[in-house]
């Protein structure tokens, strides 16, 4: 296990390779060349120095295509919160690829952040947290007057933010370099060694699980899989949550445009972030839920007239879908997964010296390992991300891609190490056919689908509550079943993952409408973004729902 565990510190994105003149690979005094082909390369430009297809370029002019910076979403949260943490050299083409002069400090016109302001505002800002951790749902002034002050002191820079939600494009260049990223990687196992030995036992068990998740990072790593760390999908994340906040103060005092104004700004945020990389979107996806949690908090405050009802519900069938999990996997990620195992290739000179120092690893086998035809191992990727894609877009074939992901296996370095020498010793096929499941399994996330499912899920039970409110509008009564607000509705009433359609039921003196989750079972209803805690039997339940309380 000690001669795996050097594998292991080799890491995935440099994985192992040889040189052989197979299909677009030429072997030439120990270099790997991969040949720009379609088939292999997805793209075939544009290219890097070397002749290779340079993926980080083509993802940055893909995304910036028709950009400018009073179109660019990006440019505003940088007004608004200040530049990025950039070594200096990164910093400047940040700000040329964004076609901006570098943003500073203005002592007129402070960033949002709460230092900023002075001690006053740390203060309040310490307290409304308190009221933000200590409270659910709408508010009022009168009740946590520390939150509405701070809020208050937000509002010129949260209304600029809410106007400019409506710019059409965010591009957020991806600018970091290999020494960039690998500072950042230590900087980020730095901190959390030191948290591992605070005295708080819940600050240490986040860093050993902080510490778990980062061990595997790469110093040395393909660009695409390189720390692209930029603050704006954090600094998404918390307007977000401030428009959050003051959406429910504004139902608590009934200021019903206010309220729409703020949640339909959350939802163009939420799509907007949710247009870059992986964690760019993973935080849209969690902003758009966040949204929705803000539209039923509207939908069940009983506060909204049938005139309100009708136009909020289509104020949110106006608005433009998310972002589809599929888009990512087939564009970003597969990017992704291409320039690692090209990256692999160009790098693996230094993989085989490695693996030569393992006794367990015979002559025969490295021999194998050294003539792997890295080419055949992309054509292969590139056909699995097309399998996955083409199954999601196939709606009958609904059980077979919930199979397809569920057989995704994620191996740790170790067992990757294992595997990988058993596969080269099996021959040069199984070797390929390993390599290729690997970089897919290890990028191609099977849990993407399973991300966007509940944002998309309870934007549907949203509508389905609106619809319902017009329902009991013009018959004083809410309905019996889903079947008479179908028409009212623009998306299925049914779970966006499973497909199962939703439940409708009487409880007490309301009406619940609900999907059954992920876990395809009815809880009545629960849904554990309105629980603080679950203390009941078996897992905490993961129905969505609306609740209408009868007049």
């Amino acid at each position: 296990m000690k001669n795996l565990a050097a594998v292991s510190s080799l890491t995935f994105w440099i994985a192992i390779g040889g040189g052989c003149d197979s299909g677009g690979q030429v072997a030439s005094r120990g270099q790997v060349v991969i040949r720009p082909d379609k088939q292999v390369t997805h793209i075939t430009e544009p290219l890097d120095e070397s002749g290779h297809v340079d993926y980080l370029e083509a993802v940055n002019r893909r995304y910036s295509e028709g950009v400018t910076a009073a179109t660019n979403w990006e440019v505003a949260l940088l007004r608004e919160f200040g530049p990025p943490e950039f070594e200096p050299d990164t910093l400047t083409e940040f700000w040329k690829r964004l076609g901006l002069q570098p943003i500073t400090p203005d002592e007129d016109q402070p960033f949002l952040q709460g230092y900023r302001f002075g001690n006053e505002y740390s203060e309040l800002e310490n307290k409304a947290f308190e009221s933000f951790d200590n409270s659910r749902g709408p508010w009022t002034a009168a009740q946590f007057p520390h939150e509405a002050r701070w809020l208050g002191m937000r509002k010129s820079a949260l209304d600029r933010l809410v106007d400019a939600s409506k710019r059409p494009h965010n591009y957020v260049p991806q600018v970091t370099s290999a020494e960039d990223h690998a500072r950042r990687i230590k900087e980020i196992q730095g901190f959390f060694d030191e948290r591992i030995k605070s005295k708080d036992p819940g600050e240490r068990l986040g860093a050993a699980i902080a510490a778990l998740l980062t061990s595997e990072m790469t110093i040395r790593a393909a660009p695409l899989s390189r720390l692209q760390a930029v603050d704006s999908a954090q600094h998404s994340r918390e307007l977000a949550r401030m428009l959050y906040r003051r959406a429910l103060l504004r139902i608590g005092e009934a200021d019903i445009q206010g309220v729409q104004s703020d949640l339909q700004a959350i939802h163009r945020v939420g799509w907007l972030t949710g247009q870059g990389n992986l964690v760019q979107w993973m935080t849209g996806m969690a902003i758009e839920e966040m949204a929705s949690l803000g539209d039923l908090d509207l939908v069940e405050s009983g506060k909204l007239t049938r005139a309100e009802c009708k136009r909020y519900l289509l104020l949110l069938q106006q608005l433009p879908a998310p972002r589809e999990a599929m888009e990512l996997l087939n564009v970003e990620l597969r990017y992704q997964a291409l320039d690692a195992i090209q990256f692999a290739a160009v790098h693996h000179q230094e993989t085989v010296r490695q693996l030569s120092k393992l006794a367990t690893v015979d002559k025969r086998t490295l021999s194998r390992i050294q003539e792997l035809d890295w080419p055949e191992v992309m054509r292969r990727v590139n056909r699995l991300f097309d399998e996955q894609h083409d199954l999601h877009r196939t709606p009958a074939r609904r059980k077979e891609l919930i199979a397809f992901e569920n057989t995704m296996v994620q191996l740790d370095s170790e067992q990757y190490a294992t595997t990988l020498i058993e596969r080269a010793k099996a021959g040069p096929a199984e070797l390929t056919q390993f390599m290729a499941q690997m970089y897919f399994n290890q990028i191609s996330s099977r849990y993407l689908r399973r991300v966007e499912s509940r944002p998309n899920t309870r934007r549907r039970v949203v509508q389905a509550g609106l619809a319902a409110e017009l329902y009991r509008f013009e018959h004083g009564t809410y309905p019996k079943s889903l079947e008479p607000l179908k028409p009212l509705v623009s998306e299925p009433l049914v779970d966006a993952l499973t497909g199962k359609p939703f439940q409708l039921k009487t409880v007490e003196n309301s009406v619940l409408i609900y999907s059954l989750g992920l876990n395809g079972t009815d809880e009545g209803g629960v849904d554990m973004a309105r629980l603080d805690g679950w203390s009941g039997p078996g897992p905490t339940p993961d129905d969505i729902a609306v609740r209408l309380e009868v007049p």
